[in-house]
């Protein structure tokens, strides 16, 4: 499966940062982590830390609309809804793709592996909003998620910044 790989320069970690200061800022947020061992900074960070890097990856606009969430639309482009999500390659090192319940309302998933301390993100694979709900896995404490396995994703094709995810 091919991936891409975006290093972020050191303006585009302090765009995350700021964007994610901003997130972690808001009033009455209820910030639902996956992994305790992170921070409510660090979990929007790493989100950051992939919006960013896809943003440069395609060219488009990262939102940095202040509002509460992003009601699990990240990116929208040519009539078409992305929701980027973002995976600590630190602390899962071959992650799935996961997605809450109510949160599973864009049109296309890209899974982003982030390594936080090299500032380095990866696009795994993505699939479309029907290929995500297919499957779900009960994780101890945390609720039940859909998940795309990595495997099943698509590979992003030779194209993909001519025309992303219209496959």
């Amino acid at each position: 499966m091919g991936s891409t790989i975006v290093y972020l320069n050191p303006d585009a970690v302090n765009e995350a940062k700021g964007l994610a200061q901003l997130r972690n800022d808001k009033p009455n947020a209820t910030n639902l982590k996956f992994e305790d061992s992170h921070s409510d900074f660090y979990v929007h960070y790493l989100s950051a830390l992939a919006e960013v890097a896809w943003s440069i990856a395609t060219k488009w606009r990262v939102d940095k609309e202040f509002k509460y969430g992003d009601g699990g639309i990240d990116f929208t482009h040519d009539r078409r809804t992305y929701q980027v999500k973002a995976r600590d390659i630190n602390v899962y090192k071959k992650p799935d793709l996961l997605c809450r319940m109510n949160y599973a309302k864009a049109d296309r998933f890209v899974l982003a592996e982030v390594d936080s301390e090299e500032h380095e993100v990866t696009f795994i694979g993505w699939c479309t909003r029907d290929e995500m709900v297919k499957d779900t896995i009960e994780i101890p404490g945390k609720g039940t998620r859909y998940i795309r396995y990595r495997e099943d994703l698509r590979a992003f094709p030779d194209i993909f910044w001519i025309g992303v995810l219209h496959g």
